[in-house]
């Protein structure tokens, strides 16, 4: 690999998240996505249905993480298409967000929808609807939660610590997942309609 690819490597980890977190926390659907450093809080009047709430980077109109007014949550997982593809993750996940109430709307409009690979897009609705849409590999292919929790970007190993953690509750997840990133994590909770820090904990 040359300079230039490594050095483009090295730019896109540090602006995308390195892995997201869907589960059922508590009663109610959860998601949680780890935070590129310069992500910032943006409350959305779309031209769609639904005003939201997200996490994006600075620079782009797209979110990383996000809730709507109804109840429909979003984390992404790869949001930058190579050249000259279409509809990349982030912007897949723009559209749920101004468009849909539920999760299974938003995973079949995203399974037919012409895009790029290299992505996947974790869904949570406020009726505890819980699913991902995983484009990474040649087809969509959709994942159901296993034991309340899907994991993606994540070794077995971890994704097997984070389900032992989350039989233990919230706060126990919090803190497995605080190990793995050591940064800033997000969460969007359906129900509350509202994303929020929860690793480190801080006012916003």
């Amino acid at each position: 690999m040359g300079l230039r690819a490594l050095a483009a490597e090295w730019l896109r980890c540090l602006r995308e998240p390195m892995f997201a977190v869907a589960a059922i926390c508590e009663g109610s659907a959860q998601l949680y996505a780890a935070l590129p450093a310069d992500a910032v809080l943006r409350h959305s009047l779309s031209e769609g249905r639904f005003e939201t709430d997200e996490y994006c980077r600075p620079s782009l109109t797209a979110p990383l993480l996000g809730v709507n007014e109804a109840g429909l949550a979003v984390a992404v997982l790869g949001c930058f298409a190579p050249e000259g593809r279409t509809a990349p993750g982030a912007l897949l996940a723009r559209d749920c967000l101004e468009r849909f109430e539920e999760v299974e709307a938003a995973l079949a409009w995203c399974r037919v929808r012409p895009g790029a690979a290299g992505h996947a897009l974790l869904f949570a609705d406020a009726r505890g609807g819980l699913c991902a849409v995983d484009r990474r590999g040649a087809v969509a292919e959709r994942v159901a939660p296993e034991a309340g929790l899907i994991c993606l970007g994540v070794s077995p190993e971890v994704s097997a610590a984070l389900r032992e953690a989350l039989a233990d509750g919230e706060a126990a997840l919090h803190a497995e997942l605080a190990a793995l990133w050591g940064g800033d994590l997000a969460g969007a909770d359906p129900v509350a309609r509202c994303t929020r820090l929860v690793v480190p904990e801080r006012s916003l």
